[in-house]
């Protein structure tokens, strides 16, 4: 489901209420701040893939699928899911560019 995928977003607020968020369903945009309140259950792959997402505010018990954020401008995103934080909170990831 491409619902908001391509749009140029740049920020997004999903309102108290919606509990799925689709595939692709914000993929392709340039994204960098999300909140995810806590009425969302569940987040399929690909949602918020090819973004520059950078903060990420999460609600509780929410599923996420590893490649929620696929190819986004940071690999930050890797170190959420393999450290298992998907805790409620903000979290912030800082691009750096080595060179």
């Amino acid at each position: 489901m491409l619902s908001f995928a391509e749009n140029n977003l740049t920020d997004v607020t999903i309102n108290e209420g919606v509990t799925t968020i689709g595939e692709w369903a914000f993929s392709n945009n340039d994204i960098s701040s999300i909140t995810i309140p806590n009425s969302i259950s569940k987040i399929d792959g690909f949602a918020f893939a090819y973004n520059n997402t950078t903060e990420i505010t999460i609600g509780n018990s929410v599923d996420i699928n590893e490649n929620t954020f696929y190819r986004n401008g940071s690999n930050s995103f890797k170190t959420f899911y393999d450290n298992n934080s998907k805790e409620a909170g903000t979290y912030i990831y800082i691009i750096m560019e080595v060179g």
